[in-house]
């Protein structure tokens, strides 16, 4: 039967629930050498649905809890346990044994900020007099190339507004994190970030990002998930080595990790 495979762990590691729970998760391991992969059945021919997506990364977390894993792209199939060893886990043991040494002990964490637009634009307006201008003359009937201007200029400054505002907000979140990167944002008023946290500091994190959704009350909504898999730090990460800091003036921008998600 087609295996699912959720993601790289040491050999040994627990398996996510106990009893009857763990025989609902589905979930075991294949293992080679110090290694092991954790793995699920699925049906031969079925196709994954968006609740798959979801019970992948469910599983991933639940096996964070008992150890570092290195978490695998959702969808990615193996016809049986043999292949397992083959492909993913015996061609690069050693990198995939330096790497689970190289993220034990942290977890990642996302952070999503969207900005009230309202807000945004009327501080725009109130401090650029050019965008205020050309609001004055689009005033009842105007040219398009003069909408067009307005629209061009607007999103303009509304990028760099809220650019202005992500580097406040990381001066506030920087202490608590080991390292950052930004992910691209598919708004322009939406600011996203990860971030590498070591677990046992997990909590100040926490606080630092309850008394930062206080404070920005009704401009801005705040969406925060995690603890997670190290997704977005798995290129940045050496063997016997911390991961590194990032420079906080420029953080990185990603489209996505290393591992796919």
């Amino acid at each position: 039967m087609p295996l699912q495979v959720f993601g790289v762990v040491r050999q040994g590691h627990p398996l996510p629930g106990s009893g009857r729970d763990r025989e609902s998760v589905g979930v075991r391991l294949v293992e080679s050498g110090d290694l092991a992969a954790a793995v699920g059945e699925i049906e031969e021919g079925s196709e994954l649905r968006e609740e798959d997506a979801a019970r992948h990364l469910d599983i991933l977390i639940l096996l964070l809890r008992d150890g570092p894993v290195l978490p695998l792209a959702f969808g990615t199939l193996s016809p049986d346990e043999d292949a397992v060893r083959a492909e993913v886990l015996d061609p690069a043991a050693a990198d995939l044994a330096q790497r689970l040494a190289a993220v034990d002990g942290y977890v990642e964490t996302r952070l999503e900020i969207f900005f009230d637009e309202p807000t945004a634009l009327r501080e725009v307006m109130e401090a650029d007099p050019d965008v205020r201008a050309l609001a004055a003359e689009t005033q009842g009937a105007s040219s398009l190339d003069a909408r067009i201007a307005l629209g061009e200029a607007v999103s303009m400054q509304l990028t760099s507004w809220r650019q202005q505002q992500a580097e406040a907000l990381l001066e506030t979140l920087a202490p608590a994190v080991e390292d950052i990167v930004e992910t691209e944002s598919s708004e322009p008023l939406q600011q996203r970030w990860a971030f590498l946290v070591r677990a046992d500091a997990l909590e100040r994190l926490d606080d630092t990002v309850g008394r930062l959704r206080s404070s920005l009350q009704n401009a801005a909504a705040v969406e925060y998930v995690g603890p997670l898999p190290v997704y977005s730090f798995l290129g940045q990460v050496q063997a016997d080595t911390a991961p590194p800091r990032s420079n906080w003036e420029a953080p990185p921008t990603r489209s996505g990790s290393a591992w796919g998600w």
